[in-house]
């Protein structure tokens, strides 16, 4: 995915610097400004200069400065997210203690500059990262996806997630030998892919068969089960395996996940939670992935002709709904989309709001123009901002 790349190699090579911006979305969805890398970069030139006439760094730590050095920009250039450089996150901080010792200076000196480099570090923490908390939700104590019990949680069963993310922390909280898919997440799970065939062994493996979503209060009736659009928005993922909603009501596990800030503790009925709701077997038609007209398909391609970096050719999902035909990139969380008054527009996800490109008869005969090198919405160093 290009969310957390540099667009361009001077953002990549400055990257240490940019790692200590308070910005979201650099290398990680959260603001988690980190001065190490940068402070280590000075600390082991000052190193250098002072005993560049006298034995400097031994071997070992000079393969370990080297291995820093080459794993960051690798890293850097290949995904810049953090879960991915786990070990450099971790390693940085040795490194910068074993560099400092080589500083020239008094005892007392270099101590004190540890300190401020030390205390620089934890306000930026402090300023930026929330303990026991999450988004709008804080954790209790206990486990972080507390549910209530259920005798759905120790019966073995598949369990498919109709959600934007896996939910993956559930799992433990079920029988083991339970089996889950999500099978509205990025992708369309079509007859092409290598997933298809798991999926169907899956969904015929003759375990009990449930949907699993997050309660949304904003789609629950008064009785609290999903609502009658939820209801249609989970047939139409569900038809095209072969699978519908039973006529059985959905059972609703409770999190005990504090409320957010509108959800008082006690909502009856439970507004923070999930919906597992038992699936029976229909006649559909085959999966086929979704279609758009031609003409909003050769617009798209137009687009991912001038652009493809953003606009990966054959990475785009299909989508047509009210008049509006869109198609998301996966790798780029990118959507493109043609209104039904004609106008070509794309929205990058961090972007507050879609970009104009022009008419569709505009893009048809290539008179647009695209930021290919920095979308609305990508990280700007500070520097860079209008």
């Amino acid at each position: 995915m290009l969310r957390f790349k540099p667009d361009g190699w001077l953002e990549g090579l400055l990257r240490p610097l940019i790692l200590g911006d308070p910005a979201a979305g650099i290398y990680f969805e959260q603001a988690a400004p980190d001065w190490r890398f940068l402070v280590l970069a000075v600390f082991v030139f000052v190193a250098w200069w002072a005993r560049r006439r006298r034995p400097s760094f031994g071997p070992e730590q000079t393969r370990a400065l080297l291995l820093m050095l080459v794993s960051f920009y690798i890293w850097t250039f290949v995904s810049g997210n953090a879960r991915y450089f786990s070990f450099g996150l971790l390693l940085v901080g040795p490194l910068l203690v074993m560099v400092w010792r080589w500083l020239p200076g008094t005892r007392s000196f270099r101590a004190a500059l540890m300190l401020l480099v030390v205390a620089m570090q934890g306000q930026a923490l402090f300023e930026h990262h929330h303990f026991n908390g999450w988004g709008l939700a804080r954790w209790k104590e206990g486990p972080g996806m507390a549910l209530e019990d259920s005798p759905l949680r120790h019966r073995p069963a598949v369990f498919l997630t109709a959600t934007g993310i896996s939910y993956s922390i559930l799992v433990p909280a079920f029988h083991p030998d339970s089996r889950w898919a999500n099978i509205t997440g990025q992708r369309d799970i079509t007859p092409d892919l290598p997933e298809y065939a798991r999926l169907q062994a899956l969904l015929h493996s003759g375990l009990p068969r449930y949907l699993v979503a997050p309660i949304a209060s904003q789609f629950m009736d008064a009785q609290g089960q999903p609502a009658s659009d939820a209801r249609e928005l989970y047939e139409g993922s569900l038809a095209v395996y072969g699978l519908g909603l039973a006529p059985e009501r959905c059972t609703s596990l409770r999190s005990t996940l504090a409320a957010g800030p509108d959800e008082p503790e006690a909502d009856v009925p439970p507004r923070r939670g999930f919906w597992i709701c038992p699936l029976v077997e229909v006649r559909s038609a085959p999966v086929a992935a979704p279609r758009i007209s031609d003409r909003a398909r050769r617009v798209f391609e137009a687009i991912e002709a001038r652009c493809p970096r953003f606009f990966q050719p054959g990475d785009g999902r299909d989508r047509e709904f009210d008049g509006i035909a869109s198609r998301h990139y996966v790798s780029s969380d990118m959507r493109l989309y043609l209104t039904d008054t004609d106008r070509v527009m794309f929205r990058y996800f961090r972007a507050l709001n879609p970009t104009q490109v022009g008419s569709g008869n505009d893009v048809l005969a290539g008179r647009f123009q695209l930021p290919c090198d920095k979308v609305p919405g990508r990280y700007r160093a500070p520097w860079a901002q209008d």
